[in-house]
């Protein structure tokens, strides 16, 4: 074990006070604790629910949104907002903001501007007007259900372990004029592009995947660019079919605040991230080689170094005809607050935040840790999703060979945690166009391996979390359902979410039972409850794709905290209800 420690690096935004405490619903508050309240109307409407508002202080890295609700009222508490001039922008699929009423006077509003004052409450109606440009405010989701074709085109469009939304959204795709047969070489070329660090940050190539030169795995080359090519703006000048749209929030999905935060370092690619017992963020940048952390209650944003031990021309990252990719992936906090993560070369690493030093752990030559990996709870263990599990007392490394005596078929493992015995739990995804998804349990002491097929054949389980009473949650990414795997009685739960195609990625049950979801492609952030399998859908104020989903455990109220990859973001979810 070595041990080398890193001066920080302390990047403080310009950014707006937050009072982290508890927060009564906004309807329930007092005028002396809100500092910006108003009613949404539009053309024939007198009140609109379910609009997002948005506001941003001149100068700050961060903005801050509320929905408005049933009466078409949004309210901003003084908590979150101090004094000084804001930009105010709202998310409303189908309308734009046409004025601003303060005090009696209609301002037209292009920049819109409100100045919230330190001693009263300011009051801004907003009056909306019908858009001009619907289609520049499509979710991804959105494209996909306005798009014609069967659902063979569009499962080839959208089921990609490497799909366009990894790193844009559709809106991209069908604005193109490109032809069938200039699609070809796109989509070749896209195909080499990392989903995970190619973004904002740069372009990452890889090997892609493409079992054949006309083939990407089961889809065929040709076949997509067709499809491209009937529904992108190759042979007019506007789309040929309606676009559809999803409907606002209403009802209890209104009852958030949400706070997106810019990283400092731009641009960066944010993978992951976790939450320590007092609150801090902390996240993997795989753009550069440094570990971030956010202190929501200052906005104040700290870099530190990450170690690379790799050997010279190695890597734990490195794809045929590619550079080496630099930074942190997973993140993952332990019941110590130390933070753990996988860096470049055959080790795992922790990073203790009292000391600023890193403390690596060796993995068995010829070994791979993965990508991802699970800290210890009660055992003093950690796990990888490659079937690692490592020793914190005596850096002891266990083996598992999973896939040894696996059913026939390709197997891919993606997401392990572990149960109160210390069994692990994996996700094997198979791969694209083969039947065969299955939860892979690992006994701890005998190191026997288990393949539990999930009910949706080709569910595609991406990731999740075991909570208290051992059962494994998790997204199925494909089978757009959130599975549960009860690992006590060997069966199986689904869920199936609201729309076809939103993608689940991530599932993380909260204290209070429910099960959270992020969707690749819908923005919006699921909650399940499991008792009556009734989900809300919370509709988030930023495009984002979001591979992790977190609750704070220092918080009152229940608050998810996202990462936006490809914005190089931070989103913080607080639910008022």
């Amino acid at each position: 074990m070595s041990t080398r420690t890193f001066l920080s690096i302390a990047v403080t935004i310009f950014a707006t006070t937050l009072f982290y405490g508890a927060l009564k619903p906004l309807e329930a508050q007092t005028a002396s604790a809100l500092a910006l309240t108003g009613l949404v109307s539009a053309q024939n409407e007198t009140k609109l629910e379910g609009v997002l508002v948005t506001v941003r202080l001149d100068g700050a890295a961060h903005s801050v949104t509320v929905v408005s609700n049933e009466d078409g009222q949004y309210s901003f508490p003084r908590s979150h907002l101090k004094p000084g001039r804001y930009t105010l922008q709202i998310r409303a699929t189908g309308y734009d903001i046409d004025a601003l009423v303060h005090r009696q006077a209609v301002v037209n509003c292009t920049d819109c501007q409100v100045e919230v004052e330190s001693d009263r409450l300011t009051t801004v109606d907003l009056r909306l007007r019908k858009t001009a440009d619907l289609a520049a405010q499509l979710t991804s989701l959105e494209w996909v259900m306005s798009a014609p074709g069967t659902p063979e085109q569009k499962d080839g469009l959208v089921r990609q372990v490497v799909n366009c939304g990894f790193c844009h959204t559709l809106e991209r795709v069908v604005r193109t004029r490109y032809t069938a047969e200039q699609w070809v070489p796109v989509i070749k070329r896209m195909a080499t592009y990392h989903p995970d660090f190619t973004g904002s940050i740069r372009i990452q190539k890889w090997s892609g995947y493409f079992s054949s030169d006309e083939m990407w795995w089961n889809i065929s080359v040709n076949d997509l660019a067709d499809y491209l090519a009937s529904i992108n703006l190759s042979t007019s000048d506007t789309w040929t079919y309606p676009l559809k749209t999803l409907p606002r929030p209403k009802g209890s999905s209104t009852q958030m605040i949400v706070t997106v935060y810019d990283i400092p370092r731009q641009p960066s690619a944010i993978h992951d991230l976790d939450v320590d017992s007092k609150g801090n963020v902390w996240y993997g940048n795989t753009g550069h080689d440094y570990i971030g952390k956010l202190d929501p209650k200052t906005s104040i944003f700290t870099e530190y170094p990450a170690p690379n031990f790799s050997p010279p021309g190695v890597t734990a990252f490195q794809f045929p005809g590619a550079p080496p990719v630099v930074g942190l992936m997973d993140v993952q906090v332990d019941p110590d607050d130390k933070v753990w993560a996988v860096v470049q070369g055959s080790k795992l690493a922790r990073f203790d935040p009292e000391t600023l030093a890193w403390e690596s752990f060796d993995i068995a030559p010829g070994q791979s840790t993965g990508a991802f990996l699970a800290p210890f709870r009660q055992f003093r263990t950690v796990w990888t999703h490659s079937g690692l599990r490592v020793n914190v007392e005596t850096g002891k490394v266990d083996v598992f060979n999973w896939q040894k005596d696996a059913p026939a078929g390709p197997h891919t493992g993606y997401v392990l945690d572990r149960d109160s015995q210390d069994n692990g739990y994996l996700t094997d995804y198979g791969r694209m166009g083969y039947e065969g998804s299955y939860i892979v349990r690992i006994e701890a002491e005998t190191g026997e391996v288990k393949f539990y097929p999930t009910p949706t054949s080709e569910a595609f389980p991406r990731r999740g979390y075991i909570d208290s009473a051992d059962r494994f949650w998790f997204s199925e990414f494909f089978g757009d359902k959130i599975g549960m795997f009860d690992t006590r009685t060997e069966e199986f739960k689904e869920f199936p979410v609201p729309h076809q195609y939103s993608a689940p990625y991530y599932a993380r049950p909260d204290r209070n039972g429910d099960v959270w979801s992020s969707s690749n492609g819908s923005d919006r952030l699921f909650r399940l409850d499991p008792t009556t399998g009734k989900i809300l859908e919370y509709l988030m104020p930023v495009y984002y794709d979001a591979r992790k989903v977190v609750t704070d455990p220092s918080a009152d109220r229940i608050t998810i905290w996202l990462p936006n990859k490809n914005t190089s973001q931070l989103i913080r979810v607080e639910i008022l209800e």
